[in-house]
């Protein structure tokens, strides 16, 4: 499954929804969207046989968490919101941008 992060209040649907039906038409990958507190509502990690964390979301294993929020720090309305992002990261999902990429358009650091 990919995991589309979104704002609370969605104003570019539109790209975003042609990308998870082309997504699912093409390869058949599923996809769930969900803001930051949803995340942290359904989150949780399952250990794998070498420790590592295993996101899964509403029983569904996560493989990819594409960010389509959290570029700057007005979009974190609180300590929870740090903690999904914190929780996503320490994942072993691939996260697209990286860690690296969203420091490197956060304007601070």
């Amino acid at each position: 499954w990919v995991l589309f992060v979104i704002e609370n209040i969605e104003r570019n649907i539109c790209d975003q929804k042609y990308v998870e039906i082309w997504l699912y038409k093409e390869t058949g990958i599923l996809s769930m969207r969900l803001t930051f507190a949803e995340i942290l509502e359904e989150a949780k990690f399952v250990k794998d046989d070498k420790d590592r964390n295993i996101l899964m979301i509403k029983g569904k294993e996560i493989g990819l968490v594409y960010y389509r929020t959290g570029y700057s720090e007005s979009n974190y309305q609180g300590e929870n919101d740090w903690k999904t992002r914190e929780m996503l990261e320490l994942s072993m999902a691939i996260k697209c941008p990286s860690i690296d990429g969203h420091l490197m358009t956060f304007k601070k650091f």
